[in-house]
């Protein structure tokens, strides 16, 4: 029971299966026109346990063929056959009955175009070609080995998807009304928190009671500022913010994805692009990131004093708004520029930035003439570039951003 004292949040309460995207009864897993039982003509309620672990599914009853009783098998790393991808792929092809679409973060949470429209999708980028100019997703099987490698719970029977989400917790947020339990509805959890700690989501308890700063709003002596959602360049466009669309833009509701991505990326980590493609870019290392007050100018790291006072307001060019306020030293989360499954440009990158579309630009390459494009569209969704100074006085097209800007990079 909690009793609500002068000052104390909304109580938080821990999540339940009956809660989460797949166990909700209304609008939960629902598998009613594949599942067949003789005994139960209607087979499964909507959002019951049996659409996943199917006891009459004949590939499986009497042969479990994963230890589980799944439907199919886990085929755990694979980024095409994975048993998510069986309901998290196009309706077309989903298990799931009604499959409702999962665009996309900056599509979701944007405002922007779509730029995937299923979970499968979005980490088959580049296929079948699987080269660097045809976008990125993380590697489920080296992201595993790397988290085994590394000490985590995980071992080789477990899903890699189970690294960042909780199957029986996961909640649906579609972006429209995400509140809940004073935090928001949140479909992830820290590997940190592993699986002795499963009721654990992260981002759905506010600081008072989680005293772990779940939501971005809590990251500690920096100023989060939400980017603008929606399309910044239409007439009748009205000011709002990410996630929701409407006027909060503080992060309050906005999980930590900071905590939660630098789990593992305060690290270097090895990488490539699919798990059919093990060395590209060389098989090069992700470096790690430092998003503290010595790291990165997108972090913690204030701004230093501009060093050519000809160039007023400052060396580089402006800030666009919603961040053009020079006393606040803003710090941005991941999610600001990163899709969290995968993204026709390199890096993860979004295609829908601080109200900017970016889908009518070539994608986001690597190493290539085009590279200087669109990282250049990219980059001024909100940096005003002052090509009067410094060393931008070169073309944009010729010289772009990512060749000497990146993360770990001071102040632009």
């Amino acid at each position: 029971m909690w009793v609500l004292m002068t000052g104390d949040a909304i109580a938080w309460s821990p999540a339940t299966y009956a809660g989460s995207a797949h166990g909700d009864p209304d609008k939960g897993v629902n598998r009613s026109t594949v599942v067949t039982d003789p005994d139960h003509p209607d087979a499964y309620d909507i959002g019951e346990c049996a659409h996943c672990h199917d006891t009459f599914n004949d590939s499986i009853c009497g042969n479990d063929l994963n230890g589980l009783m799944l439907f199919a098998p886990r085929n755990p790393t694979s980024q095409t056959d994975n048993f998510c991808f069986q309901c998290h792929c196009s309706p077309v092809d989903s298990q799931q009955v009604d499959m409702a679409e999962n665009n996309d973060y900056g599509s979701t949470f944007g405002g922007g175009a779509a730029n995937s429209t299923n979970i499968k999708a979005a980490f088959n980028f580049g296929k079948p070609n699987q080269v660097s100019t045809t976008g990125s997703s993380h590697n489920l099987y080296k992201m595993r080995t790397w988290l085994i490698n590394g000490g985590a719970w995980l071992t080789t029977d477990t899903n890699a998807c189970l690294a960042c989400h909780d199957q029986h917790l996961a909640q649906q947020n579609t972006g429209v009304d995400p509140h809940t339990f004073g935090g928001v509805k949140t479909a992830v959890r820290r590997i940190i928190d592993g699986a002795s700690n499963t009721a654990n989501q992260w981002g759905d308890e506010p600081a008072i009671t989680s005293l772990n700063n779940e939501m971005i709003s809590d990251y500690i002596n920096n100023y989060y500022q939400a980017p603008y959602y929606g399309d910044s360049n239409a007439e009748d466009w009205e000011v709002s913010y990410e996630p929701a669309g409407d006027d909060t833009d503080d992060g309050s509701n906005l999980p930590n994805f900071n905590y939660f991505c630098l789990d593992c990326h305060q690290y270097s980590v090895a990488t490539s692009k699919t798990d059919a493609d093990p060395d590209w870019l060389g098989g090069r290392a992700l470096r790690a990131i430092n998003w503290g007050v010595n790291g990165d100018a997108h972090g913690g790291r204030a701004e230093s004093p501009d060093e050519n006072p000809t160039c007023s307001p400052t060396a580089y060019g402006y800030l666009k708004p919603p961040y053009n306020d020079p006393d606040k030293n803003y710090i941005l989360a991941c999610t600001d520029c990163h899709e969290p499954h995968g993204s026709r440009n390199v890096f993860l990158l979004r295609t829908h930035v601080n109200g900017k579309d970016l889908s009518a630009y070539a994608p986001i390459e690597a190493l290539t003439p085009m590279e200087s494009e669109g990282f250049y569209e990219f980059c001024t969704a909100c940096h005003e570039v002052n090509f009067a100074c410094g060393p931008h006085w070169q073309d944009p097209y010729r010289w772009g951003c990512a060749y000497c800007h990146s993360h770990g990079d001071g102040p632009f």
